[in-house]
């Protein structure tokens, strides 16, 4: 806006009027930008040529150059670089998010899987597991109780 403003104001629009400026710069931000009331209110305020006399486009043609020319504002990048800049920065901010997106769903999944197998209780397994403790406390109880008859047994023949 700023490098349009100073080149139209350079300029002399068909009524002969200089020094207008293109844009409205008071408060400029990419929402709010707006012609200066004066383009907006007369098209015949736009100062295409150095003079006012007919076929002199020449501030028109250094306003369509100004794609290929190295702005100071932009580090002497011309308009094209930096937008091609920016282009490639947004685009590679969306590759960046694509790719953590889909590493975190990885994650997530297989932290998913790890509780549910760790948390998961199969009812059958813990129920087959729960007999055969209780088949092996009943065996052990035979035993000390056969032990315990032979020990009797023994005091009862000693006597």
């Amino acid at each position: 806006m700023t490098e349009i403003n100073t080149l139209h104001r350079s300029g002399t629009s068909a009524t002969g009027e200089t020094g207008v400026d293109f844009f409205n710069a008071d408060g400029l931000t990419a929402g709010t930008i707006a012609l200066s009331d004066a383009v907006e209110s007369s098209a015949s305020a736009i100062a295409a040529g150095a003079s006012a006399q007919s076929g002199d486009n020449s501030v028109a043609l250094d306003l369509a150059a100004l794609g290929q020319k190295g702005i100071d504002s932009l580090d002497g990048q011309t308009f094209n670089d930096h937008y091609a800049a920016f282009a490639a920065s947004v685009g590679n901010s969306v590759l960046d998010s694509t790719q953590n997106e889909a590493a975190s769903q990885t994650l997530v999944s297989h932290a998913e899987t790890w509780r549910s197998s760790v948390g998961g209780v199969s009812v059958d397994e813990e129920m087959v597991n729960m007999i055969g403790q209780q088949e092996a406390y009943q065996a052990a109880a035979r035993l000390i109780t056969v032990a315990d008859q032979m020990i009797q047994e023994i005091l009862q023949i000693a006597i």
